[in-house]
């Protein structure tokens, strides 16, 4: 029998998934979440990894220490900068990793019915499952995943590639532990993404609301977008004639584009020193802004006599 989790249990699993990476070290757990991360191990909701690459911990100082094996000593350790050779219990270097099977049991109230193999991974990186179906509408089950970290550019490309392999012939519902803004951003053929802390039900003990999961799943299917250039609400997405996708990080890169599209649907250029002005920053060019972004932007996104436009 399953122990569901509590509010803030719920609220710490979402925000764990959303890590890169998924394993979680003994101290974090146990320390700096406190009783919700001690509810998740408890519960076996995380449970002990095999193995764990962790070769640091804090010292007594909260510095950075390294940890090693001392043959002598027979024990695990570490040079403190104040207290010398310390020996730390085995278990602080333990990691835990979630069980999605037991997660989604509590979540769906074991409405879920899973793949005849149990869940399963579909693409490289670990960001995209296979959880099984949901009876959503009465002519078949509408097939299920969990996607998580969908702020990360690595992720929605695997995603929409592991999508693009696995045609289910029905719109897919995609389950996600990101937020709804980042969620209502993303766009994965023949799928609707839902934010699952956006469907859950209040109280003590949050389940996915079956009604409000159905009223996100029909209501919201993915649009086709018809104009040339298209900026999400929140500022991240940009999408340039229906299928080029740029997105951006951090407030001033926001801001930058923003003041950029809201130029263009003006009809207007834009001079690199009026967008920098917008987004605040302390770059002198573009490319300084935008980085890693830039390189895509800049090959729809051209200067004229120093006024810069987008040429589609």
């Amino acid at each position: 029998m399953i122990t569901p989790l509590s509010s803030s249990g719920v609220s710490l699993a979402l925000r764990l998934l959303e890590a890169r990476n998924l394993e979680v070290v003994h101290d974090a757990v146990f320390g700096t979440f406190g009783s919700a991360g001690a509810e998740l191990v408890e519960n076996r909701f995380w449970q002990k990894a095999d193995s764990t690459d962790m070769a640091t911990i804090l010292d007594d100082d909260g510095r950075p220490a390294n940890v090693e094996w001392d043959e002598d000593r027979q024990e695990f350790g570490y040079y403190g900068a104040s207290e010398g050779w310390t020996a730390i219990d085995p278990d602080r270097l333990s990691a835990y990793r979630p069980d999605l099977n037991r997660l989604f049991d509590d979540l769906l109230d074991r409405k879920l019915r899973k793949p005849p193999g149990g869940m399963f991974r579909v693409d490289d990186c670990g960001f995209a499952w296979e959880i099984g179906t949901l009876n959503l509408a009465r002519t078949k089950p509408t097939s299920v995943w969990f996607v998580r970290c969908l702020h990360d550019a690595e992720a929605v490309a695997e995603t929409t590639t592991a999508a693009k392999a696995r045609p289910s012939g029905a719109l897919r519902l995609l389950l996600t532990s990101s937020a709804r803004p980042i969620a209502n951003s993303v766009r994965i053929p023949s799928a609707t993404i839902v934010s699952i802390a956006d469907v859950l039900t209040t109280g003590p003990h949050p389940k996915i609301d079956m009604a409000i999961l159905k009223a996100r799943f029909f209501g919201s299917p993915v649009e086709p977008i018809s104009e040339p250039v298209h900026l999400s609400d929140d500022g991240r997405l940009l999408t340039l004639l229906g299928e080029v996708e740029v997105r951006f990080r951090g407030q001033k890169q926001i801001d930058g584009i923003r003041f950029i599209v809201s130029e263009h649907q003006k009809g207007n250029r834009v001079r690199a020193a009026d967008v920098l002005q917008a987004a605040n920053t302390g770059a002198d060019q573009l490319d300084k802004l935008f980085r890693a972004q830039w390189k895509a932007l800049r090959q729809y996104f051209e200067s004229q006599n120093g006024n810069w436009g987008f040429e589609l």
